[in-house]
Protein backbone atom coordinates (compact mmCIF):
# COMPACT_ATOMS: atom_id res chain seq x y z
CA UNK A 1 0.00 0.00 0.00
CA UNK A 2 3.09 2.09 0.80
CA UNK A 3 4.12 1.80 -2.63
CA UNK A 4 0.71 2.63 -4.27
CA UNK A 5 0.53 6.23 -2.29
CA UNK A 6 4.30 6.53 -2.53
CA UNK A 7 4.83 6.49 1.05
CA UNK A 8 1.77 9.01 2.20
CA UNK A 9 -0.38 5.74 2.77
CA UNK A 10 -4.20 6.06 2.98
CA UNK A 11 -6.47 8.44 4.20
CA UNK A 12 -9.22 5.50 5.21
CA UNK A 13 -9.49 2.41 5.72
CA UNK A 14 -12.66 0.32 5.90
CA UNK A 15 -12.53 -3.04 7.66
CA UNK A 16 -14.86 -5.52 7.09
CA UNK A 17 -13.53 -8.45 8.61
CA UNK A 18 -12.03 -6.74 12.20
CA UNK A 19 -9.68 -9.59 12.94
CA UNK A 20 -6.88 -8.64 14.86
CA UNK A 21 -4.72 -9.76 11.29
CA UNK A 22 -6.36 -7.17 8.77
CA UNK A 23 -6.62 -4.47 12.37
CA UNK A 24 -2.91 -4.89 13.10
CA UNK A 25 -2.00 -4.74 9.21
CA UNK A 26 -4.24 -2.13 7.97
CA UNK A 27 -3.85 0.42 10.89
CA UNK A 28 -0.10 0.75 9.51
CA UNK A 29 -1.27 2.32 6.17
CA UNK A 30 -3.81 4.87 7.50
CA UNK A 31 -1.95 8.52 6.72
CA UNK A 32 -2.22 11.55 9.35
CA UNK A 33 -5.67 12.55 9.97
CA UNK A 34 -6.88 9.06 8.70
CA UNK A 35 -9.68 7.14 9.61
CA UNK A 36 -10.23 3.31 10.22
CA UNK A 37 -13.57 2.09 10.11
CA UNK A 38 -14.43 -1.02 11.35
CA UNK A 39 -17.58 -2.59 10.35
CA UNK A 40 -16.91 -6.76 10.49
CA UNK A 41 -16.46 -8.22 14.21
CA UNK A 42 -14.90 -11.64 15.15
CA UNK A 43 -16.93 -12.30 18.21
CA UNK A 44 -15.81 -11.25 21.58
CA UNK A 45 -12.25 -11.34 20.19
CA UNK A 46 -9.62 -8.53 21.64
CA UNK A 47 -8.10 -6.69 19.04
CA UNK A 48 -4.82 -4.95 19.96
CA UNK A 49 -4.00 -1.22 19.19
CA UNK A 50 -1.05 0.81 18.46
CA UNK A 51 -1.80 3.59 20.44
CA UNK A 52 1.48 5.64 20.14
CA UNK A 53 0.92 5.83 16.95
CA UNK A 54 -2.71 6.64 16.48
CA UNK A 55 -1.69 9.60 18.72
CA UNK A 56 1.14 10.27 17.25
CA UNK A 57 -0.77 10.28 13.69
CA UNK A 58 -4.82 11.15 15.00
CA UNK A 59 -5.87 8.60 13.40
CA UNK A 60 -9.76 8.13 14.11
CA UNK A 61 -10.79 4.57 14.64
CA UNK A 62 -14.61 4.40 14.37
CA UNK A 63 -17.41 1.70 14.19
CA UNK A 64 -20.44 1.13 11.83
CA UNK A 65 -22.63 -1.93 13.67
CA UNK A 66 -24.70 -3.54 11.05
CA UNK A 67 -26.69 -5.51 13.21
CA UNK A 68 -26.61 -9.14 14.61
CA UNK A 69 -25.90 -12.49 12.09
CA UNK A 70 -29.90 -12.47 12.94
CA UNK A 71 -31.14 -9.33 11.74
CA UNK A 72 -28.55 -9.98 7.87
CA UNK A 73 -30.18 -13.10 7.93
CA UNK A 74 -33.75 -11.30 8.02
CA UNK A 75 -33.45 -8.67 5.44
CA UNK A 76 -32.11 -11.15 3.32
CA UNK A 77 -35.38 -12.87 4.19
CA UNK A 78 -37.45 -9.40 2.99
CA UNK A 79 -34.97 -9.10 0.24
CA UNK A 80 -36.39 -12.25 -1.01
CA UNK A 81 -39.67 -12.36 -0.31
CA UNK A 82 -39.81 -8.56 -2.16
CA UNK A 83 -40.53 -6.85 0.92
CA UNK A 84 -37.52 -4.51 0.98
CA UNK A 85 -36.80 -3.00 -2.26
CA UNK A 86 -33.34 -1.54 -2.04
CA UNK A 87 -33.13 -1.02 -5.77
CA UNK A 88 -35.49 1.85 -5.53
CA UNK A 89 -32.98 3.59 -2.92
CA UNK A 90 -29.56 2.81 -4.69
CA UNK A 91 -29.82 5.61 -7.18
CA UNK A 92 -26.63 5.29 -8.36
CA UNK A 93 -23.73 2.48 -8.47
CA UNK A 94 -19.64 2.75 -9.03
CA UNK A 95 -17.11 0.28 -10.01
CA UNK A 96 -14.16 0.43 -7.23
CA UNK A 97 -12.01 2.34 -9.52
CA UNK A 98 -14.60 5.43 -9.52
CA UNK A 99 -14.35 5.11 -6.02
CA UNK A 100 -13.28 9.07 -5.44
CA UNK A 101 -16.00 10.08 -7.91
CA UNK A 102 -18.84 8.97 -5.60
CA UNK A 103 -17.13 10.61 -2.43
CA UNK A 104 -16.85 13.45 -4.39
CA UNK A 105 -20.66 13.25 -5.47
CA UNK A 106 -21.01 12.91 -1.86
CA UNK A 107 -19.20 16.05 -0.50
CA UNK A 108 -20.77 18.42 -2.76
CA UNK A 109 -24.27 17.02 -1.72
CA UNK A 110 -25.45 15.91 -4.90
CA UNK A 111 -26.66 12.86 -3.65
CA UNK A 112 -30.22 11.78 -3.95
CA UNK A 113 -30.83 8.35 -2.44
CA UNK A 114 -27.83 6.05 -1.79
CA UNK A 115 -24.45 5.34 -4.12
CA UNK A 116 -23.03 1.93 -3.46
CA UNK A 117 -19.46 1.16 -4.59
CA UNK A 118 -19.02 -2.32 -6.23
CA UNK A 119 -16.27 -4.03 -5.06
CA UNK A 120 -15.35 -7.23 -7.70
Amino acid sequence: MNELTSGLGVKAVIDLVGSPETVSKYINVVDTLGVYVLVGHMGRVEVPIPRPRIIRNEITITGSYTGSLADQYEVISLVRRGLLKYREVVTKRYRFEEVNEAFNTLKEGKVVGRQVVLIT
